[in-house]
């Protein structure tokens, strides 16, 4: 089970910059036109940290850490006195109805073996851990929370939380990245204490940030190594959100094929995917309704997006899952859009190759107007819109230990990197 702890966190002083101007979204989501946004917005600006100038190939991890330690002395940054814990809340807008998921910021405690209570369902690639854990190492800080799941169990966590805010004014209030976010500072000890036997007795999985937590691992082990004083580097920074909440939201990610094979056109399409989906032409007014019905039937649907054409395609031979993905998959995995897409629909019947570096072929957006824009000007040959995955095959999957296919879970919104630092 998860073990986690208060904090003294280090936060941004809104009487020296407005917050809103010097936080910014996970690094990983974050673009070079976007990264040069945010530093002008603010010489304060936390993707200065998060992703620091490059130097040569590699990026310029002191000049990360000689910010950090400036920005602290100057007191932009400043350490708050006494351990907290942070709810944080967050309000957006997904399909036009207003949305509100309310968690917490703490310290998750690393264990030497195993996962420290907390179940993965995705790989990690060894460029971005590396990068992670060389800017982990030189700054001796962790930047941006990684997105933690847990059980709830009666709501108890939520009640809780729920009875701060009531009390309470939020010491910060703002909007950034699409969303309104809040934070109260938590620091009575019997409601830590309450909140810390509840998270250390609950099951917790991993919604977003496998590649921290993975380079939060390493970087304990590298300070262990040196025999370094205190255990701050035990620890990772974590956001933490019910399962239960009903603001917990998975949005889709949409894929897009730069090269289609020779002859690739409607009828190849009817053609190799006949005897498998049914197929038909719809109206572009229709394309989120056909999706919707199939997510809410638990029906496996693809909208394939080809020469300003929308063709809806769902899955009838439902028995063809069980030959694909790797040897020891599980039916559930099998059963998966993602999987039945990449394995099947790409790999077996229209040989899509999904190549990777240079000759990279599958592209993936988060809007489905960038998609069509990128069809549309010829940048891309197909796109392809899709249901997200649910939390229950999340969870479930990461039960197994099995890992989802890349770009299966888009947890939305995430949690503002800025809003509280560990500095160990």
């Amino acid at each position: 089970m998860a073990k986690i702890s208060s904090f003294c966190a280090l936060r941004y002083n809104p009487k020296k910059v407005p917050v809103k101007k010097v936080v910014c979204p996970p690094y990983d989501v974050i673009n070079h036109s976007q990264r040069k946004g945010y530093i002008k917005a603010s010489p304060y600006n936390v993707v200065r940290l998060v992703l620091p100038e490059r130097k040569d190939s590699t990026r310029n991890y002191k000049k990360a850490e000689k910010d950090l330690l400036q920005w602290t002395e100057k007191g932009i940054l400043r350490p708050d006195p006494v351990k907290s814990f942070y709810i944080y809340v967050q309000e957006c807008s997904i399909d036009g109805k207003k949305v509100s998921r309310c968690g917490f910021i703490s310290l998750l405690k690393l264990e030497k073996k195993g996962n420290s209570g907390v179940l993965p369902h995705e790989n990690v690639f060894s460029k971005p851990l590396n990068d992670r854990v060389n800017l982990m190492k030189q700054t001796k800080a962790h930047l941006s929370p990684i997105f933690i799941v847990f059980k709830d169990s009666k709501a108890k966590a939520q009640k809780i939380l729920t009875g701060i805010i009531r009390k309470n004014k939020p010491e910060l209030d703002i909007y950034a990245d699409n969303s309104r976010h809040k934070l109260w500072q938590v620091t009575d000890k019997r409601l830590i204490a309450e909140l810390t036997k509840h998270l250390n007795s609950s099951e917790a999985f991993i919604a977003d940030g496998h590649h921290r937590f993975r380079a939060s691992m390493a970087t304990k082990r590298y300070f262990d190594t040196k025999k370094t004083k205190g255990d701050g580097h035990s620890y990772t920074l974590v956001y933490l959100a019910s399962s239960e909440d009903k603001g917990l939201k998975i949005l889709p990610t949409y894929r897009a094929v730069k090269v289609l094979p020779k002859g690739f056109d409607i009828e190849y399409i009817k053609s190799r995917l006949n005897g498998y989906f049914d197929i038909r032409p719809i109206a572009s007014r229709k394309v989120d309704a056909y999706l919707k019905i199939a997510f809410q039937k638990k029906e496996c649907a693809f909208i394939l997006y080809y020469k300003k054409k929308y063709l809806l395609i769902t899955l009838k031979n439902k028995g063809a899952v069980r030959s694909i993905g790797p040897k020891g998959a599980s039916l559930t995995w099998k059963r998966l859009d993602v999987s039945i897409l990449h394995h099947l629909v790409f790999e077996k019947l229209l040989k899509i190759r999904e190549k990777l570096g240079k000759d990279r072929n599958i592209y993936y957006y988060k809007g489905k107007n960038e998609l069509i824009k990128q069809v549309d000007t010829n940048s891309h040959k197909l796109g392809i819109l899709l249901n997200p995955s649910t939390m229950e095959d999340v969870i479930e999957l990461a039960k197994k230990g099995e890992k989802m296919p890349h770009k299966s879970t888009y947890f939305y919104p995430k949690p503002l990197t800025g809003v509280a630092i560990h500095k160990f």
